[in-house]
């Protein structure tokens, strides 16, 4: 991949501080009040109360990861995926506006309910998207049927085939499992399936400006023919499952900037 160097980057900033009326020091510190406040926007996504209402070992085995960001779908209109992140302080603000890609294209019902992803949509996005801080690297999609499993068994299978396809492979499986796992404590249902939104976000180990970001949807089929009956799920619940996967791997760089 290739990058603009930090003195092509100097010069820009000066050229435009200069065409502009704004000196390049100034530019600075806009650039960096920006960055605190997608920062801050973006901790404020992955930090939720509602996190509370799931299964208590879960929900502590999740809080006691260090590198661990959480947030909750659906706490707002605009916000419709959970982030499973373990990323930097530098790639946060970047990672916000991976974030914001992705909300774009969910698609809402007249009741401002989440109905689907737009993935024809997305990939379209990204696939025009000018210059070289991103990139769309694998698109892949499967189906995993369990007979009589447990919300447990298909979480592992979720995970285990997130970990074996993707950029994931260096991180904690259970961590990945406990935060599919909690999904079914929160989601509601339609009928008898629920669509479940997820981005991961983690560091590239060989290039420190780059990161991976995955976004991923995890429609559940269950033999539930009631909307309440998923409600009070637990981690042992047993049902006939099936799980569709969707998964797209992007390759981020720090500099990304998402325009509406």
């Amino acid at each position: 991949m290739s990058t603009t160097s930090e003195t092509e980057v100097s010069g820009i900033h000066e050229a435009i501080g200069r065409e502009g009326g704004t000196t390049h020091s100034t530019r600075k510190t806009l650039n960096r009040q920006q960055d605190q406040q997608d920062r801050l926007e973006y901790i404020s996504q992955v930090s939720s109360p509602r996190r509370r209402q799931t299964n208590t070992s879960l929900r502590q085995l999740l809080l006691d990861s260090p590198h661990l960001a959480i947030t909750t779908m659906s706490e707002r209109p605009v916000t419709a995926f959970d982030e499973f992140s373990k990323l930097p302080a530098p790639l946060i603000p970047a990672a916000a506006k991976i974030m914001k890609l992705s909300n774009r294209f969910v698609v809402f019902d007249d009741a401002q309910k989440v109905t689907s992803f737009n993935w024809g949509g997305f990939k379209d996005a990204v696939v025009a998207h000018p210059g070289t801080d991103l990139a769309f690297d694998k698109l892949q999609a499967t189906s995993i049927t369990n007979q009589t499993a447990s919300v447990d068994d298909m979480a592992s299978k979720i995970a285990q085939f997130l970990v074996d396809t993707f950029a994931l492979k260096a991180n904690n499986t259970d961590g990945l499992r406990a935060q599919i796992n909690s999904a079914s404590y929160h989601n509601e249902g339609h009928g008898s399936s629920w669509e479940y939104r997820i981005v991961f976000a983690l560091p590239n180990p060989d290039h420190a400006d780059w990161f991976y970001s995955v976004v991923s949807t995890i429609k559940l089929t269950a033999d539930i023919l009631e909307t309440r009956g998923w409600f009070g799920l637990t981690s042992e619940s047993k049902h006939n499952f099936t799980a569709d996967i969707t998964a797209m791997e992007l390759v981020v760089n720090k500099s990304y900037a998402y325009t509406s």
